[in-house]
């Protein structure tokens, strides 16, 4: 499985190492939950690639406000996470609840589950932008 070593603004290094399909299947099932919870309202007409250039107001920081604290808050993102971060190394020390019982390494915490939440769910998403032209393609043709 792919690893990825990378060293945080901290000056710490990680090296992340892939979960199983099983495990990644299910952070991203838990991640889902949560983001289906996160209401975004779009002005009328506005298409995806209209929304991907909005400019971050008012309602787009609170859905990323949401977004995030939905997910550092659940329980079942948590439990898909730890077995994940176990698999990993925090300055060469196996990632555990313990380790940032120490003091000095907690700054590092949610820079290190977001490391590790986001090289387990990018494999899924790689083929998201293909597969949404292709849907976007089959809406145009049945529209004709």
């Amino acid at each position: 499985m792919a690893n990825l070593k990378k060293d945080l603004p901290s000056g710490a290094s990680i090296d992340i190492t892939l979960g199983s399909f099983q495990e990644g299947h299910r952070l991203l099932k838990a991640v889902v939950v949560e983001v289906r919870k996160v209401q975004l309202t779009l002005p009328p007409g506005t298409g995806f690639n209209d929304f991907l250039s909005l400019e971050l107001g008012g309602e787009a920081i609170n859905v990323i406000k949401d977004l995030i604290t939905g997910l550092i808050i659940s329980p079942e993102v948590e439990d898909a996470l730890w077995p994940l971060m176990g698999r990993s190394l925090y300055n060469g020390q196996r990632i555990t609840k313990d380790l940032f019982e120490n003091e000095k390494f907690r700054p590092d915490f949610l820079a290190v589950t977001t490391e590790v939440l986001v090289f387990n769910l990018k494999p899924f998403f790689e083929n998201l932008a293909s597969l949404w032209k292709n849907v976007q393609g089959k809406i145009t043709d049945t529209q004709k």
